[in-house]
């Protein structure tokens, strides 16, 4: 053959490429690239760091236990020396604990011409094992912290098995054949890669190994043998696709028991479950946000990725300003999987990025045409999909494909409900999802409160809607899910007049896909009765949460499919529509909901719903700037819920009346009825009102004069809105902060908390009310005024960014602002 010659940074091509069909190879063939006579070898610092590593030392630490410069250690390991003194490489050996033939062959490798000859660290008959380990194509993008850690994993001793686990295209074997060319020259006798890929019988697994060392084992159990061989050889084993082969794991461990120096690095969609077995456990790439900086889109792992593979088809394509965001939007819709990311970008040839992105609502028929050199199981994402989908048992499959129509994933419960549709035990519904996370077609987050949640990434529920199709299940599946949410809504769902709880809130939050895919699920004429049922169970959870732009049409479609006969659900769907049309600018079509809702609590409802109907009549007028109609209509309501012993309506009635009376230019009944409510709520133990009551309180101690009191309202309305999940109120505290900030001239933080205001508006789908415009406009033209428009502007963007958190501790500084003497009494 062919000799390359002495050049050191041509060793690698040497032994890869000059014998491209040898498993392995004689180190003794390539004396003129090992002999390097008067240079370090280049292997020696990727040895050094692996000796480091294994040894779970920092180059600090390592420089403290040996007396050598933390420089000359990375000089080293970086290949940035040509030589090294001898006693460096002792002290470093003793720091390291070496063992006598670890520091040899260090040694070797550092001064090759000393070394006896023959002495090259060999394997069987004088061989060491490199050819098989392939070389990529294309350079790795990110993962650094991955590799940091799986070299650490295979740098550990006592030798083990370490496992790299997740779903298919995550990029498992990419990282896992870098790691192997980061690691083989620690080992002795080198590192072999095997796929078993094309393995599909667990017996032939020894075999494939055997075949990949270049060994012929022609006598007594192929197992045993390979054992006898490897007893004491240092190799990394590289057993790349395992998951098919999961009845192998024994035979595996076993392997791993009868060889200490044996360290074995396997890839598969699961894990082993076998003893000293390591898992890492390789998630998708992390992504960035839409809102973050240029400079953060342009280093995202993801969209580097989606980058380099897109100079691939286009050499002029680079992130910039103009195409960053959509990248960023199309790495999200493909959950961050490298291979989804790379055949994204290879349609660069004929999509441009804006059309790419519109195109991936259908993300299966575009994620293909991978490159021909690749195994066909990752031509397209579909053929990933559909290797992992295969290895499942019948009832898996079922279970994973009925999974997909879960929008928003499922909870332990949701798990159960759809185990038990599918004849499935709790336990055995637990154990078939717990395969799926194992196989890494689902995966499990852990919310900071709450239960573990389920979730299929949304390339891989793609499939599964399309398996359901063409089994003919989808419409069972959805209907599951849509019963099973029904329920869910309407447990523990107030009337109108009862308190809605807090924890109710939060368990609707958490599935809020869910619930809207299963409302519009039954909201067709065939199911007109289960969706007036969950319109009127949803009613006080999209009141309190909003949006109402996503509400208020689906409450009108599902009163409409009702029957046209009055009833008690229809009457408290008009309830809730009456509150949020009384907030539009349409007075016509409020009104008209509230009439036919005191219309039809007369016919068929109880005292309180009759009260709650003049209630809510009150509440339109009051919107359209009626107070004198409303005041007396909530008047009525007030006798109705006494005759009813409703404490809570009743509280509501007196703070809203309290309104009225602002309005009317009556202020200390005003303050007398709201200081009347809010004690009611505090005995009662009601969060969401009494913050509403303390907002009032505010508004009060403004008109008045008292910014100190008001910015104390304020300020304590808004912490208890925030416990309440009462999100779309949470602008009102923010507006009347605003509107103090401004009078006392903080004028930047009041252009802040505007645009924190305008934010929530948008998210809630709301408009100011009329107690919230004057607030608003004073602070509005104070600050441009005060600031500039373009300063107000960005000041007001900068609030749109802000957390809850950052409100509060505004609140804090308005609040001890506000406390200072004032020059000038404040003027509205």
């Amino acid at each position: 053959p062919p000799r390359c010659g002495p050049t050191p940074g041509r060793l690698r091509f040497c032994r890869l490429q000059c014998y491209p069909s040898v498993n392995f190879c004689n180190a003794n063939s390539f004396s003129p690239c090992d002999a390097m006579s008067g240079s370090i070898a280049p292997q020696f610092g990727e040895m050094m760091r692996t000796f480091r590593l294994g040894a779970g030392m920092s180059q600090e630490l390592l420089s403290e236990a040996s007396g050598v410069s933390v420089r000359t250690i990375s000089d080293l390991e970086r290949g940035q020396r040509s030589s090294a003194h001898l006693e460096t490489i002792r002290l470093l050996a003793s720091a390291l604990a070496l063992t006598t033939d670890e520091r040899r062959r260090l040694i070797e490798l550092a001064h090759p011409a000393t070394g006896a000859a023959g002495s090259v660290p060999t394997s069987i008959g004088g061989n060491r094992w490199t050819a098989s380990l392939p070389n990529p194509a294309t350079p790795i993008v990110g993962r650094v912290h991955e590799l940091e850690r799986l070299t650490t994993l295979l740098g550990k001793r006592p030798r083990a098995i370490v496992t790299l686990t997740g779903p298919g295209g995550v990029g498992k074997t990419r990282l896992a054949i870098e790691a192997a060319h980061r690691m083989s020259p620690g080992f002795a006798a080198g590192a072999v890669f095997v796929d078993l890929a094309v393995v599909t019988d667990a017996a032939r697994v020894p075999d494939a190994i055997a075949s990949a060392l270049g060994l012929t084992l022609q006598s007594g159990s192929a197992g045993d043998r390979l054992a006898n061989v490897l007893s004491d050889r240092e190799l990394l084993l590289l057993l790349d696709n395992f998951e098919q082969l999961v009845d192998a794991s024994p035979f595996v461990a076993q392997l791993a028991a009868a060889c200490p120096k044996l360290t074995i690095l396997v890839t598969s969609r699961m894990r082993l479950r076998v003893s000293n077995e390591h898992e890492l456990a390789l998630p998708p790439l992390p992504l960035a946000n839409i809102a973050d900086s240029l400079d953060h889109l342009q280093t995202n792992e993801a969209n580097l990725l989606f980058a380099e593979r897109a100079k691939r088809v286009d050499p002029q394509f680079a992130l910039s300003g103009q195409n960053a965001v959509a990248v960023t939007e199309i790495c999200q819709r493909l959950d961050g999987l490298p291979l989804a990311i790379e055949l994204a970008a290879s349609r660069l040839r004929i999509l441009p990025v804006p059309a790419l992105l519109e195109r991936l609502d259908r993300r299966l028929p575009l994620l293909s045409g991978g490159d021909r050199d690749r195994p066909t199981r990752q031509h397209s994402m579909r053929d990933t999909i559909a290797w992992s989908y295969e290895l499942l048992d019948p009832t898996t499959k079922r279970f994973f494909r009925w999974m997909s129509v879960f929008a928003g994933g499922l909870s332990l419960e949701s798990v159960e409900a759809l185990g038990h549709a599918l004849h499935l035990s709790p336990v055995d519904s637990l154990e078939t999802v717990t395969t799926l996370v194992e196989c890494g077609l689902a995966r499990q987050i852990r919310p900071s409160s709450g239960s573990p949640r389920f979730l299929l990434f949304e390339t891989i529920r793609e499939f599964c809607l399309e398996q359901l199709t063409q089994t003919g299940e989808l419409a069972a599946a959805h209907m599951v899910q849509a019963t099973h949410f029904l329920e869910f809504a309407g447990r523990e769902a107030p009337p109108p007049y009862e308190p809605v709880p807090v924890a109710w809130i939060g368990r609707l939050a958490a599935e809020h896909p869910n619930l809207l895919q299963a409302f519009d699920f039954l909201c067709v004429p065939e199911t007109a009765q289960q969706s007036l049922q969950f319109a009127a169970a949803m009613g006080p959870y999209w009141h309190t949460r909003g949006p109402f732009s996503e509400w208020q049409p689906r409450l009108s479609r599902a009163f409409d499919l009702a029957s046209p006969e009055p009833t008690i659900l229809k009457t408290h769907v008009l309830f809730w529509m009456s509150l949020i049309l009384g907030t539009t600018p349409d007075a016509p079509a409020a009104l008209r909901a509230a009439s036919r809702c005191i219309e039809m609590a007369n016919q068929v409802g109880t005292t309180s719903d009759r009260a709650a109907a003049i209630q809510v009549m009150a509440w339109v007028q009051e919107c359209h700037q009626q107070w004198g109609i409303a005041r007396e209509l909530r008047e009525q309501a007030i006798d109705l819920w006494i005759s009813v012993g409703n404490t809570y309506a009743h509280a509501i009635c007196l703070v809203l009346n309290a309104g009225m009376a602002y309005a009317l230019g009556e202020l200390d009944r005003a303050q007398r009825e709201g200081e009347q409510a809010e004690a009611m709520f505090q005995e009662m133990g009601n969060i969401d009102w009494g913050a509403s009551a303390a907002w009032y309180q505010g508004l009060f101690a403004v008109a008045g004069g008292r910014l100190d009191l008001g910015a104390t309202c304020y300020e304590k309305s808004l912490r208890s809105w925030l416990q309440s999940e009462s999100a779309s109120r949470w602008y009102r505290p923010l507006v009347g902060l605003a509107d103090i900030a401004a009078a006392i001239g903080q004028f930047a933080t009041a252009a802040r908390l505007l645009g924190a205001a305008d934010e929530m508006l948008l998210v809630s789908g709301r408009e100011l009310i009329p107690f919230d415009r004057p607030g608003y406009a004073r602070a509005e033209s104070r600050c441009r005024d005060a600031l500039g428009n373009a300063e107000f502007e960005a000041q007001a963007s900068a609030g749109v960014r802000m957390t809850p958190d950052d409100w509060l501790a505004e609140a804090r500084i308005i609040l001890e602002a506000a406390r200072l003497p004032a020059g000038e009494p404040y003027r509205q």
